[in-house]
This record gives structure tokens, sequence and C-alpha cells, in this order.
């Protein structure tokens, strides 16, 4: 059990949810199905960290994410005064030199910069300006340079943040009492270079709380790119598309006009929280990039859309397990009872399987029996095991060890429910000791 515990830990420590479940499910398999769990869990883990970070900080844990999360867990690092953290993180994105790097340069230097490292700061922004001379960081970093050399290397003093937070905390007052004069003092702040990005950004949500026609024609701006950082600009798509799907058409204006995989994201994201199914399926259609199509499918399902129809025999199977998702989102039972019935690739079909043994135990139990009684493959029929054991589906199980021919398939069935606490598990276990 201590081993299944680490493995677990691992797993979910790669960002795997599969995996964990996979490992987790050791515990009910027979000792000559161990192995093939381990492989099973591997190849999902595998499946899972390609292209992605491995970190590891300063407390000799590692992390493995991809590039978004790690860049989102630098961030709450840096916003918590974390700086030496922030900076393993950063450091570790910008030896990937992947999508994020750029910016990740300019944080390290604005954490370096607050740590009162003057020297490694200016060597990030350098490095920042030599190997992207077409940023979108630069103008930040000029600011961000200015501001180091003026302090002459010493470390921001509390006062600073202070000041910010409480420029802020009055604009925001304002803006309850008097929009009218608070909204173009939070442009200014939004316009002036020598003000911090996290300034900036603080800036655009309170404005992204105003009704205001202004103070969202402002945010609708700063979506559009420019000038503007891609983090901002990132920012501002998400409030344009918490305002509902009035604003659809510029999300997908903005989407068709960038090459920036971070600002599409933002823009699936956005159209996921208006509920945009009818875009987000479009762009699922046509879409080439395949993560950014894999996205796009989860999130139409997540929005209510019908992502069925997006189905096809001939789809990659990270592609299909996307749909699977989006299925499960929007309770398309019917369809996946469907792929878990039909489809060529037993992978494909256990996986289905999984999503399934989510689904109201009265209701699913009934499914899965009726798959485990038509499926032939033995381990697609050892996934709808335990599916019915992730039910806690006693009834399910003992009418499966009662019918099963196959002794492997009986001995599982039979372990699950000697390990769940349960009268009609124990009066069943009881009646096989007494034949």
């Amino acid at each position: 059990m201590k081993n299944n515990n680490i493995t677990i830990k691992r797993a979910l420590a790669m960002g795997t949810l599969a995996a964990a479940s996979l490992c987790a499910q050791e515990v009910y398999f027979s000792p000559q199905q161990a192995e093939e769990v381990r492989a099973r869990a591997k190849a999902a883990v595998d499946a899972t960290i390609r292209n992605q970070v491995e970190v590891r900080v300063k407390d000799g844990l590692v992390y493995r994410g991809r590039e978004d999360d790690l860049y989102r867990r630098a961030a709450r690092q840096l916003d918590d005064r974390k700086y030496e953290e922030a900076l393993v993180y950063y450091n570790r994105i910008i030896e990937q030199k992947g999508p994020r790097t750029e910016g990740a340069l300019y944080w390290k230097a604005y954490t370096m910069a607050k740590m009162g490292t003057r020297d490694g700061a200016l060597a990030a922004l350098d490095e920042l300006r030599k190997n992207y001379p077409q940023s979108r960081w630069l103008n930040d970093a000029k600011a961000l340079e200015l501001e180091i050399r003026q302090r002459g290397g010493r470390a921001a003093s509390p006062e600073s943040v202070e000041d910010e937070e409480l420029k802020l905390l009055a604009i925001n007052g304002l803006l309850s009492t008097d929009p009218e004069r608070a909204i173009p003092l939070l442009e200014k702040q939004l316009n002036s270079p020598a003000n911090s990005p996290k300034l900036k950004d603080r800036a655009l949500f309170v404005l992204a709380q105003s009704r205001n026609q202004k103070a969202r024609e402002i945010i609708a701006r700063y979506a559009a790119g420019g000038s503007t950082n891609p983090d901002q600009q990132a920012l501002a798509i998400q409030y344009l598309g918490s305002f509902g799907k009035e604003n659809r058409d510029k999300l997908m204006e903005i989407y068709r006009g960038s090459n920036e995989p971070q600002v599409k994201r933002a823009v699936l994201r956005g159209l996921q929280m208006s509920r945009d199914a009818e875009y987000l399926l479009q762009i699922a259609r046509s879409e080439q990039n395949p993560d950014l199509q894999r996205e796009a499918i989860r999130f139409a399902g997540f929005a209510g859309g019908d992502v069925g129809a997006l189905w096809n025999s001939n789809l990659p199977k990270e592609t299909k397990e996307a749909v699977l998702e989006g299925l499960m989102a929007r309770q398309n039972i019917d369809k996946l009872v469907e792929v878990a019935k039909s489809d060529s690739d037993p992978q494909v079909r256990r996986r289905a399987i999984e999503f399934l043994g989510g689904v109201q135990r009265e209701r699913g139990g009934t499914i899965l029996q009726q798959l485990y009684t038509s499926e032939q493959d033995k381990k697609v029929r050892a996934s709808i095991l335990h599916s019915l054991r992730g039910q806690e589906n006693v009834k399910a199980l003992i009418e499966v060890a009662r019918k099963e021919t196959d002794p492997q398939l009986k001995r599982e069935a039979v372990q699950m429910l000697s390990s769940m606490k349960n009268p009609e598990a124990t009066e069943f276990l009881v009646e096989l000791l007494n034949k």
C-alpha cells in the first residue's frame, strides 16, 4: 500500500489525474496485473508531460507542468513576495525557450529588482532586448530599467508597493461614486510607461468591474493588443469574454489576427466564459494547431456545445480524448456509450468508460453492466470493473462476480468487493466461503 501511495503522489505531482487514478486502482488488481497498471500509468504520464517543464524547487520537490501552468505558479509566488521561489520557475521557463520566455525574462528582472539584485535584473533585461528585439515586452522593460538605475540597486521599499495599492484603492472608490472622473484616471495609469505591469493589471481589473461604456471600450482596446504586453492583452481578452456574447465578434477578430498561442488561448477562455459554444465549435473545426483545437473542443463542451458532432473515427487519439472530455462536460451520455461500444481503439473505449464511471450510479451502473456483457476485450472489461468500483456499485460487481467465467476477471471483481465496507458485499463474500 505504501508503494501505491508514493506512486499516486508522484502522478499527482506530474499533473495527471488519469495516471493517479490508474495507480490508485493497483490496490484492487491481482499481483500479476500490477505491472500492467504501472505501465498504463506511465503511458498516461508520458502523454501528459510532453512539452512540459520540470522545476526543482528549493525544498527538493519536483514540479512538472505545462509552461502556462508554471508561469501562473511563478506569478502567484511573486504576488506573495516569495521572490526566490518565483525566480526558480522563471529561470526554468527561460531555459526551455518556449512561448513564455519573453515574459519570463521581464518578470525575472522585475523579481530580481524587488530583491535588490541590480546586476542580475539588468542582465535579464539585456537578454530580453538582444534575443527578442521585436518583443512586446520592451516598453515595460525600458521603464523597469530606468527605475532600477534610478534606485541604484536598492531593494524596492514596502512603501512603493503600498503607494500603488493606495492609488488604486482611491480610484476604485471613486469609480463607485463618480465613474466619469475615475475612468480617465484609470486610463492614465494604463498609459503611463512608468507604471508597473502589476499596477496596470489592477487598473484593468477595476475597469472590468464597471458597466460604463467608456470603461468597456478601454478593455476592448487593450484586448486588441497594440503596444501592451501579451499578459495584459490576455487579461483584457478574458474580461471582454466576461461581459457576455456582445463581444463575440471582437474576440473572433482577435483570434484570427493573432499568431501567439497565449493570446489565442485567452480568446478561447473568453468565449468559454461567455458560453459561446457556437464560435468555439467553429474554431474547433478550422484550427490547424492540434493543442489549440483540443482546447477549443474542451471549452465548447463546457459551454454546452454539441462536440459529439466533431467525432470522427480517424481523429488522433489525443483529439478523441478532448472530445470525450467535452462530451462528459455536456453530459452527452448516449455518445459516450456509442464510443465505448464501437471505437476500434480499446484505449479510447476504456477512456470513454472511465467517464461513464462518473455518471449517476443507478443509470451509470446499468450502462456499464450492459457494456460489460457485450465487450470482448479483456482489458476493456477490466476498465469497466474499475469504473463500477469507483461508483461503489456493489450490486453490479456482485452480478459480475456471479456470472463471470473468466477466472482472472472474476477474482478481480471479488477483490474489489472484499475492499468495500458494505453489508451486501460482506454477505456475498460469506456466501462464497460457504460454497
